[in-house]
């Protein structure tokens, strides 16, 4: 859900962490390098969602997504 949320336009353009990873059901490399991206990023990813589930510039579809991640 985060990696889609991430690769809307909208919120792409705000976001400045390092690129999200899909995640690989049927690898655990994959389940790993997911993780640890969104570790890596986890400020940038707080920021974001904070951002964007406060500014009402933003649609409301977008602000409750926003929130429920």
């Amino acid at each position: 859900m985060l990696y889609k949320f991430c690769r809307k336009p909208t919120v792409a353009i705000l976001y400045k962490g390092e690129t999200l990873k899909r995640l690989l059901d049927q690898r655990w490399s994959g389940h790993f390098a997911t993780v640890s991206v969104i570790l890596k990023s986890f400020d940038d990813l707080s920021i974001l969602l904070r951002e964007i589930t406060s500014n009402r510039a933003f649609g409301a579809d977008l602000r409750i997504e926003a929130t429920g991640l």
